[in-house]
């Protein structure tokens, strides 16, 4: 597993345009549409420290597989993780309570509710049914070469998958994958982390799968000046803001 992890010779990243992405406003390309829709959990603990690392789990939670890949995800950032936070992307068209209940923690940033739903063994994850998924996840899944009830993770827009049922990921495994992506694109960026602005903008840097060769030697300013190519509104109110 650590090959899939640390190997990024063939590596495939999420596209996600150069489009400003707006609050008030759906972005056109579709990938930057789903991304700028998903919600994330975030341990109360770690709501001070700035947030580098963007990981989507995608998964089948209905299946034990897709279960303890979710599970161990949620036990490392809950236990170990510094940069990371979480979003969720069913890959089935189930329809559980227990899936429900599961988006509905992740809506709610309720990192205590997910773990309990994950731990508890009793719960009922059977299927009462399938339903249509929505228009901008089926896109997504296409774009991204995930099949129905597939697994894998898509982290700062880095494509790790689809993996096999039988392969595992352990809390170290995460964690290993947090320091990786950290420590080869995020870190760079770390002085910058202090609003949301700049954290969507360290995705999709870290998304084009190289650095500006001087990125360690960047200001403030050069940092926007450079970003200015798909995030000129962005640049402009950090500026102002900064002036």
């Amino acid at each position: 597993m650590n090959d899939k992890i640390l190997d990024t010779s063939s590596a495939k990243y999420v596209s996600f345009g150069n489009e400003v992405w707006e609050p008030s406003r759906e972005p056109k390309n579709p990938v930057a549409a789903f991304a700028s829709s998903l919600n994330y959990l975030v341990p109360p603990s770690k709501k001070k420290t700035p947030i580098s690392v963007t990981l989507w789990i995608l998964t089948d939670v209905t299946t034990p597989e897709g279960h303890a890949f979710l599970l161990n995800a949620l036990e490392f950032l809950q236990e170990s993780s510094t940069h990371s936070r979480i979003a969720f992307i069913p890959t089935d068209d189930k329809v559980s309570t227990f899936k429900t209940s599961l988006l509905e923690a992740f809506t709610d940033n309720d990192m205590k509710k997910a773990l309990s739903l994950l731990r508890d063994q009793k719960h009922d994850s059977s299927s009462s049914g399938t339903v249509k998924r929505e228009e901008k996840v089926e896109l997504f899944l296409k774009l991204t070469g995930f099949p129905k009830d597939g697994k894998g993770l898509v982290v700062n827009g880095r494509i790790i998958g689809p993996l096999s049922q039988d392969e595992t990921f352990d809390v170290g495994d995460w964690a290993l994958v947090e320091k990786f992506s950290y420590d080869s694109c995020a870190k760079h960026f770390g002085k910058f982390l202090e609003s949301t602005h700049t954290l969507v903008l360290v995705l999709l840097f870290c998304a084009k799968g190289s650095l500006p060769s001087n990125i360690l030697n960047f200001g403030f300013n050069d940092f926007f000046i450079c970003s200015c190519f798909f995030q000129t509104k962005i640049q402009k109110l950090e500026l102002e803001t900064h002036q």
